[in-house]
């Protein structure tokens, strides 16, 4: 009996540990990659479904997915062949302090998730 409610303490300090960054269970902070959001960040898309973030010290390339009924990429209307979205559609969240992996981005009308920061470019 003692060992079964050590376990259900251990799996809910786990969970208690994942949960607590940012409330929504975006465990980012304390597993995944950031990168700070200064004055000299930037973006740019280079692929339908890649963006590249930069800051005065770091760039690294990022895999952004969006959940639709129609498939499509990220920084496209279509699946395959179609010009990409201009600058301008992509919003990040208001006064974030910085991107990490997991974070939600605002793409055209879509909500979209920042994938994997690919830090060997850093």
């Amino acid at each position: 009996m003692k060992l079964f409610r050590l376990k259900i303490l251990i799996h809910f300090l786990f969970l208690f540990l994942i949960f607590l960054p940012s409330g929504l269970g975006n465990a980012s902070v304390l597993f995944g990659s950031c990168l700070k959001i200064n004055n000299a960040f930037q973006y740019r898309i280079v692929d339908p479904d890649i963006l590249e973030i930069a800051n005065d010290k770091y760039s690294a390339y990022v895999g952004v997915w969006c959940e639709t009924s129609i498939p499509c990429n990220a920084f496209s209307d279509c699946a395959n062949g179609c010009d990409l979205y201009p600058k301008s559609y992509i919003k990040f969240k208001k006064n974030a302090k910085k991107v990490c992996e997991g974070d939600i981005i605002i793409v055209g009308n879509k909500k979209c998730v920042i994938g994997e920061i690919d830090k060997e470019h850093w």
